[in-house]
């Protein structure tokens, strides 16, 4: 436990079926382990009061708030409340943020003497630029719940992928075109910028976007520009990623769930077209591989432990997914693929039956040590307990 009991109130927008609400909840249950935990939806306007007047009553000691500082800010503002960080930081709450893909819009109102944790190692060169003294900066690893695998032999899917592909890359090209001269000018500066960066899986468009950024708003670029041009190259960039089913697969067939693919007639796809969060994990059971597609320098993503977890052959872009997220260097159980070669490894491995179900076995074994929401969760109460203490409580 913490050093006291108060409550921890853990705070975001939930919505049905979304992949973040799927396994916070399995976060949140795994943390109430270790101390008195309750769960804030944004869109109970009535629990939004209630949890306001238990911060007046000194009954919360930590505010972990997922993804929606931005969105309860907002809220409060239309109501004609004072700021979140000003109520948190007077009423003396530890307050930890955890930020999920592109939530750098809430970093500069976050209040003195919080911890900032990242799904994604490629947001906290960002989050540091622009963190004030006294927040301290981590990460904690996207993880899964253990699951029931389905019998090798019954599996009725090679290879799928889920995701969605709502724009293509020269789709997002010309979306551009409708930003202001000079913003539009940045992006294109940006991307030229990232093309020649030769190692994409240990560098980001941090910097290339913060130079391109540099000559319109001077040294100090505000948040608000810096996530919207970095989200802005970061989605050609996934969209480059998906795109390479359409352009290099000729021996391979792969099973597709998620929006925008229909577009495409591609005798190698077959497309399913768009399900709930729920029915792509049963799908995903279903299959022997399952890839994840994305920015070559994410160093954590959900379907690769939702994988692992189900002893489904999990195929990625990016390295050292375990490493990153806490486990010992060594081999890992995962197919780490490059976009020339896309095709032929996924054929060559799916050929090789035995070899594929050997690998999801290690994999599942690795995953069950070290990569659950239990797991993840006893991490970051210790994360919280030792870092907060480090940092000074706000007279």
């Amino acid at each position: 436990m913490f050093e006291d009991d108060r409550l921890t109130v853990i705070c975001w927008a939930k919505t049905t079926d979304s992949a973040i609400t799927f396994y916070l909840e399995s976060f949140a249950f795994h943390l109430s382990k270790h101390t008195p935990v309750w769960v804030l939806d944004l869109h109970n306007e009535a629990a939004i009061s209630k949890a306001f007047s238990l911060l007046a009553s000194g009954r919360i000691g930590r505010w972990i708030s997922v993804a929606n500082v931005g969105f309860l800010s907002k809220y409060l503002s239309e109501n004609g409340t004072k700021p979140t960080a000003e109520i948190l930081e007077k009423c003396k709450v530890r307050v930890i943020s955890v930020g999920y893909d592109w939530d750098l819009e809430m970093i500069p109102e976050l209040p003195y003497g919080a911890l900032y944790t990242q799904f994604t190692q490629s947001l906290l060169g960002p989050a540091r630029a622009f963190m004030k003294d006294g927040i301290a900066v981590g990460r904690l690893a996207h993880a899964a719940n253990p699951a029931v695998a389905l019998d090798w032999a019954e599996r009725d899917i090679d290879v799928l992928f889920a995701g969605n592909l709502y724009r293509t890359p020269d789709e997002i090209r010309l979306s551009w075109r409708d930003q202001d001269p000079k913003f539009r000018e940045s992006l294109e500066n940006a991307l030229e910028a990232w093309r020649t960066v030769t190692n994409k899986y240990d560098e980001t468009p941090f910097q290339a976007v913060l130079a391109a950024l540099t000559p319109i708003y001077g040294d100090v670029v505000p948040a608000m520009a810096f996530t919207k041009a970095l989200y802005s190259l970061d989605e050609l960039i996934r969209a480059e990623a998906r795109f390479d089913l359409v352009k290099q697969l000729k021996k391979s067939k792969v099973t597709i769930v998620g929006a925008g693919w229909d577009r495409f007639d591609t005798p190698n796809l077959n497309l399913l077209g768009k399900r709930t969060q729920t029915e792509a994990v049963e799908l995903m059971r279903r299959s022997r591989m399952v890839l994840n597609l994305s920015a070559p320098y994410f160093a954590s993503h959900e379907r690769v432990f939702f994988g692992m977890a189900m002893q489904v052959a999990v195929g990625t872009y990016g390295r050292n997914f375990l490493e990153n997220a806490g486990d010992p260097p060594s081999d890992e159980p995962i197919i780490y693929l490059q976009p020339e070669t896309l095709d032929e490894v996924i054929a060559d491995r799916i050929s090789k039956n035995s070899q594929l179900r050997d690998l999801t076995i290690t994999a599942h074994s690795r995953f069950l040590a070290n990569h659950t929401w239990e797991a993840r969760a006893k991490i970051l109460y210790d994360y919280i307990d030792l870092t907060t203490k480090s940092l000074p409580i706000p007279e």
